[in-house]
């Protein structure tokens, strides 16, 4: 709305937008934040969903310079709470930038395995690995509430089922 009314000003050049990832409408209160091709900060895709009490954060990027631009984007849409953050595996790319959120006072959840893996898989398949990767895997943040086949996460007027299911 604010991006509308600065268009609607005669001269005005609307604000950019995030330089990692674009954001899509998927659904009532839903957004996809989908990483920009070669993006090395976003990697993968992340997103939110805004419900009456508060958010919830589904991965937080790689790094967390995008992780707080999400974050920006999020207080675009609402300045409620960020209550969650969910995991949805372990590589950084998808959790580098929970600190972030964490924060933020966001409570980070995922299945059992992400938090046993955050610091013992990442990395493992590079055949070298510098001081500062490890460096990067030591200060992820491991996830505070932790769940085997499934958990269900309130936001007010919304229910978020998250469901654990093999693969990647």
């Amino acid at each position: 709305a604010a991006a509308a009314r600065l268009a609607a000003q005669p001269g005005a050049v609307a604000a950019p937008g995030p330089s990692h990832f674009r954001i899509v409408p998927v659904g009532t209160a839903s957004f996809a934040a989908v990483a920009k091709e070669g993006d090395r900060s976003s990697v993968g895709n992340a997103g939110f969903v805004v419900g009456s009490t508060g958010v919830l954060v589904v991965d937080a990027f790689a790094t967390e310079d995008a992780a707080r631009e999400l974050l920006a984007e999020i207080r675009k849409a609402t300045s409620s709470p960020i209550r969650w953050v969910v995991n949805t595996h372990y590589h950084y790319d998808h959790l580098g930038g929970d600190a972030v959120f964490r924060r933020e006072g966001a409570v980070i959840v995922s299945q059992e395995n992400v938090r046993r893996w955050t610091r013992t898989e990442n990395l493992k398949w590079r055949k070298e690995i510098s001081e500062a990767d490890r460096a990067m895997r030591d200060a992820l943040v491991l996830p505070d509430v932790t769940f085997t086949d499934g958990v269900t996460l309130q936001l007010g007027d919304l229910s978020a089922q998250v469901l654990f299911r093999p693969g990647h």
